[in-house]
């Protein structure tokens, strides 16, 4: 992966560039962004570039071609590592912030950065994050750190404070359709604009909906709540299984609950512009949300925001990580209730 093969993020990458060309590279990072737009891509390209042997003076990109860069597409250099959280745990570990600390703290062993990419950072806990004050403060010579998240919001202050942060936008739609065209998920330039226009500019979003059994869960759902009074027990088992079907990984289950509530949502706010006289881009689609008229003529303006308001909570949970049944069977009750 270089900075070549990157797309919808050019504005950062110039601001790197000219970091690195005057000297101002910075010796942590906080990156945020929605889910899917490329934050760990980018972090691993940055990575990849300082770590380049062969680096050109006039470009802010790896060669590709040198041992470094060799050994850090085969995950085998011995200056760079990338920490995540692991999949039993809901915060980061102690003893695994510590690991961290001290591969920063070793010397670069072919005398260049040493590199340390930490996912998950949202699931970073007060003593965990406090762990890392005095390495902010007093980093390293040549040393990096990167930290992911999705929100600013979810770090202590004592992090923000001492990190530059770099904010992701959601990629555009155009860059999604080409990505889904490249992936072969896709068999129409039409089918890839349709699903990159619901993607959010995420690409983790688009490739879910790009899967025929994703797409029957959303139309589905539509048509539960287009449909009248729907059952607590019914509605709760059918987001259920659409998020079972996941497997048995964590964070592929979040992945597809916050994608349910999002497709619960997609008719209510069709319904809310309606009733508010507003244009709903929605419509437009084409499969656009045909149950949007049905709830507005069911559901009035106070109704229709408790239950976006309903659904925000929802995601809310899920972001942070509650147990996934307790929060879509309450959800499904709220909404049934309306």
């Amino acid at each position: 992966m270089s900075f070549r093969e990157i797309r919808g993020h050019e504005h950062l990458y110039r601001q790197f560039a000219q970091a690195a060309q005057s000297g101002r590279l910075g010796h942590a990072y906080l990156f945020v962004g929605p889910e899917g737009v490329g934050k760990h891509t980018f972090a691993r390209a940055l990575a990849k570039t300082l770590l380049c042997e062969n680096r050109q003076a006039n470009v802010f990109d790896a060669c590709g071609a040198c041992s470094a860069c060799r050994w850090f597409e085969a995950q085998t250099h011995p200056d760079f590592h990338a920490v995540a959280l692991p999949p039993e745990k809901h915060e980061f570990p102690i003893e695994l912030i510590h690991e961290v600390i001290r591969l920063l703290g070793v010397k670069a062993a072919r005398g260049q950065y040493r590199v340390v990419l930490l996912d998950d950072a949202d699931t970073l806990n007060e003593e965990s994050a406090n762990a890392f004050l005095k390495t902010l403060e007093e980093p390293p010579p040549y040393s990096v750190l990167i930290l992911l998240g999705t929100s600013p919001d979810y770090q202590l202050p004592t992090i923000r404070s001492r990190c530059q942060v770099v904010h992701f936008r959601p990629l555009p739609d155009d860059v999604v359709a080409d990505w889904l065209r490249q992936q072969g998920l896709v068999k129409s330039q039409a089918e890839a604009l349709r699903i990159a226009t619901l993607a959010q500019g995420s690409l983790t979003r688009a490739q879910l909906l790009a899967q025929p059994e994703v797409w029957n869960a959303r139309q589905k759902l539509h048509a539960m709540l287009g449909a009248g009074r729907t059952e607590t027990v019914e509605l709760a088992q059918t987001l259920w299984s659409f998020v079972e079907a996941a497997g048995s990984n964590t964070a592929a289950q979040r992945q597809r609950a916050r994608l349910a509530v999002e497709f619960l949502m997609e008719p209510l706010r069709g319904a809310l512009a309606r009733r508010l006289g507003l244009s709903d881009p929605a419509e437009t689609l084409a499969h656009a949300l045909p149950k949007s008229a049905a709830l507005a003529e069911r559901m009035s303006v106070p109704q229709l925001l408790r239950a976006l308001d309903r659904c925000l909570l929802a995601d809310f949970q899920i972001d942070r990580r509650l147990q996934l049944p307790v929060i879509l069977e309450a959800l499904a009750d709220s909404l049934t209730l309306l």
